[in-house]
């Protein structure tokens, strides 16, 4: 018998964390904060406690569906509610049990939204070809709801390849001279390899983390103030992160190193066979040499050696250098959900049509 449970607080929340974190292991998520504790960290550290909600549906003693939210109140209408999401942790929540009736959970889960006095929800930073995602869609457009999906970007999935020498031989010769001139010349600054620390010992991990995170700041995003030390939340979310995935086992953190010297790092996790590559980073004054790409390049072998990865989430918003190493994309967008009322219904059409008119006129 299926039910809806309205949680309005991170007391509320952390009640239910092992059920989440079960209701996670059955849908094989693999982002690093959907788990019920990096949540809690980041409605904490980045959003007002006080506007967190969550919206499950319950079979019994297990979830089966569920979003975490932000409420709050747009313009003078009535109170709207988006995924707990941001610019640090880039990816919305909405999930449903593969195996659950998707109907009735999306009927409970709209029934929750209800609970909360929405007008609508803006459900952002979401996987629009992810399983839940386009069950729920399908369900609420069954509905006869509001329910207007917006695209916004691509994000780089990369296929880890079988086989690893199989795999250099489909470059283009003028690839593989380019990638090979790269390693030649950083060669000459000292002997160029691929390093993972190790995250047994939480005091060595710790200091390498600051190490790569005073990186970070050494680069452009330092400049921008848009890296992890130019934010003191960011500092703090981190740290319980960082903290969180290296008790389970799961934290990652590589180096590209030129004789003693670190000069990139990628900092992820590797949960359900996905490696999602969350922070990266290199120091400038290297920049020449293309670190990153000869990051990304050692990594994909080691990952194709070893077997236990089976692609590769890169996160951000698909770039050019990305793009030279991506098999797919993945689309990333918003979905605006009417609660089914009249005025509901009538604003999510009209910021449907403000927004093509304003694409037609760009």
């Amino acid at each position: 018998m299926y039910r809806v449970q309205i949680l309005r607080s991170l007391i509320e929340w952390d009640a239910c964390r092992a059920a989440w974190d079960s209701f996670l292991d059955r849908t094989a998520v693999h982002f690093p904060v959907h788990q019920s504790e990096p949540l809690s960290a980041l409605a904490r550290h980045f959003f007002d406690e006080r506007h967190f909600a969550a919206v499950l549906v319950w079979d019994g003693p297990n979830i089966v569906a569920g979003v975490p939210l932000v409420t709050r109140r747009q313009a003078v209408l009535a109170p709207t509610a988006k995924t707990l999401a941001n610019d640090w942790s880039p990816r919305g929540c909405l999930l449903i049990d593969p195996s659950a009736d998707a109907a009735a959970c999306s009927r409970w889960l709209l029934d929750g939204l209800r609970q909360l006095g929405l007008l609508f929800a803006q459900l952002d930073w979401l996987p629009l070809a992810d399983h839940s995602v386009r069950t729920l869609v399908a369900q609420w457009n069954a509905l006869a709801v509001g329910c207007w999906i917006k695209p916004r970007f691509e994000v780089g999935r990369i296929d880890v390849p079988a086989d690893w020498d199989a795999y250099v031989a489909t470059w283009s010769r003028n690839r593989r001279k380019k990638m090979g001139q790269l390693e030649r010349q950083l060669e000459r600054h000292g002997a160029v390899n691929f390093v993972e620390v190790g995250c047994d010992v939480p005091e060595l991990l710790t200091a390498e983390c600051r190490r790569a995170f005073a990186m970070e700041h050494a680069s452009w995003k330092g400049q921008q103030r848009s890296s992890i030390l130019s934010t003191p939340a960011a500092q703090r979310f981190f740290e319980e992160f960082i903290e969180f995935h290296r008790r389970r086992g799961s934290l990652r953190l590589q180096w590209l190193t030129v004789g003693d010297l670190p000069i990139a790092f990628d900092l992820g996790t590797l949960i359900h066979g996905v490696f999602t590559s969350y922070k990266i980073s290199y120091l400038p004054e290297w920049a020449h040499y293309s670190p990153g790409q000869l990051l990304l390049r050692r990594q994909l072998e080691d990952f194709s050696r070893r077997g236990e990865v089976q692609w590769i989430d890169c996160l951000g918003v698909l770039d050019e250098a990305t793009q030279r190493w991506t098999t797919r994309s993945l689309p990333m967008g918003k979905i605006v959900l009417s609660m089914g009322s009249w005025l509901g219904n009538h604003a999510v059409s009209w910021m449907a049509g403000l927004s093509a008119a304003k694409a037609r006129w760009r």
